[in-house]
């Protein structure tokens, strides 16, 4: 009988790390830091921005603040994460009515010893008039197909309004010359949610031995399905929830 529970751990460990690739991509030993601000005293409404990580509450943000100068400011909740990959969610509920309320969805990427910044910024979320964006998401087979495909890593993912920002990293001399776009391969799957597939396109003719990081905003408003209020997008391998 020991010798078949034997077996059947390994057969365990090997079904995790083959069919899964991995039981939990986060190292439990490896810790880094976020911490999220926001500037909600700007708009006419009391409101509350309340801060979930991997769908566990880390607090209220009680303090306006109008950027993010350190990691663990008295304006902002702070939190200890085990390295790798999180999901966040800010739920932003006014006190009466409904018309600053929404839902800013994320993902981020923690490293060892290193603060990420998530600075909610209500100018942006709550301005219908701008989007905030510098470009718009492409949607075409061939461009999804063909576009330049340098390599890069993904640092995290937000979604304010219709404005998604993806902030990443790459070995070049500054970014400034990089060439980036969002495409969507025009193909839409699943149901309740649906889902859509892009990916990042990086043209990097950089040749410099530093990584600079970047933050490319996209307006994603054209990846909206009639008669349906929220998507699920694949960008990249990463998957994050629009609202809309």
């Amino acid at each position: 009988m020991k010798k078949y529970r034997y077996i059947i751990s390994a057969l365990t460990l090997i079904w995790c790390s083959i069919i899964l690739n991995s039981c939990n991509d986060k190292d439990d030993n490896k810790t880094g830091f976020v911490t999220f601000g926001a500037n909600y005293d700007i708009i006419n409404s009391v409101s509350t921005a309340t801060v979930f990580i991997d769908n566990a509450g880390i607090g209220v943000l009680n303090n306006p603040t109008d950027l993010i100068s350190d990691c663990g400011e008295l304006s902002n909740i702070t939190k200890e994460l085990p390295v790798g990959r999180h999901v966040y969610k800010v739920e932003i509920r006014p006190q009466n009515g409904n018309e600053f309320a929404k839902d800013i969805n994320g993902i981020v990427t923690i490293s060892e010893g290193e603060c990420e910044k998530i600075f909610i910024d209500y100018n942006q979320i709550f301005n219908q008039n701008q989007t905030g964006c510098n470009s718009n998401v492409i949607i075409s087979e061939s461009e999804y197909e063909n576009a330049p495909n340098d390599p890069f890593t993904i640092e995290h993912i937000r979604i304010d309004g219709n404005c998604i920002k993806i902030k990443f990293n790459a070995s070049g001399c500054d970014g400034s010359t990089w060439n980036i776009k969002l495409i969507d391969s025009g193909d839409i799957t699943g149901y309740n949610p649906y889902k859509r597939t892009l990916r990042l396109s990086l043209d990097n003719k950089e040749e410099c031995t530093a990584v600079p990081s970047v933050e490319a905003t996209f307006n994603i408003k054209d990846l909206q399905i009639d008669g349906n209020n929220k998507i699920t997008l694949n960008i990249s391998g990463e998957e994050i929830l629009y609202v809309y």
